[in-house]
């Protein structure tokens, strides 16, 4: 019995690359989707601390978007938000173009926290905690002190 010849193109496989496959196509939309709810999950804290002017730079400046900041109508703070699998290595705050004393501050938050980290320059840590210690000394105490000494 001979063998039936396969033509050309019936014997050439297509080999699919990894962004070609369907369990991938959806994670670059899903990535960005869990991004925007944890952007606007720090614009509410900010809302909720007296801010309520924030908004996302994605609905606000596209400008201050290009910019790597995340967050607007935050006073002098410059936030950009990050939410992976993992946290998100610190020196990415450099990636943040800042203006005239802005504040760079990196909110990050692994997928299965309940909380994030926040990282800033020790310089602005610093600045903070001297104009709330000048302005406000009960806050200081509150929160500096160890409440069992």
């Amino acid at each position: 019995m001979a063998k039936k010849r396969l033509g050309r193109r019936s014997r050439r496989r297509r080999s699919r690359t990894s962004s070609q496959t369907p369990q991938s196509a959806n994670t670059g939309n899903r990535c960005r989707r869990k991004g925007h709810r944890e952007e606007l999950r720090i614009r509410n804290k900010f809302q909720d601390v007296g801010f309520a002017r924030a908004a996302t730079s994605r609905s606000a400046s596209n400008e201050t978007d290009a910019r790597k900041i995340d967050l607007v109508r935050v006073g002098r703070l410059a936030p950009q938000v990050k939410q992976w699998k993992n946290y998100v290595p610190m020196n990415t705050i450099h990636e943040i173009v800042l203006k005239d004393n802005e504040i760079p501050l990196l909110f990050s938050r692994e997928d299965n926290a309940r909380e994030g980290l926040v990282c800033m320059r020790e310089s602005d840590f610093f600045e903070m905690l001297a104009t709330f210690s000048v302005s406000d000394s009960t806050w200081v105490r509150r929160v500096v002190e160890d409440p069992h000494a």
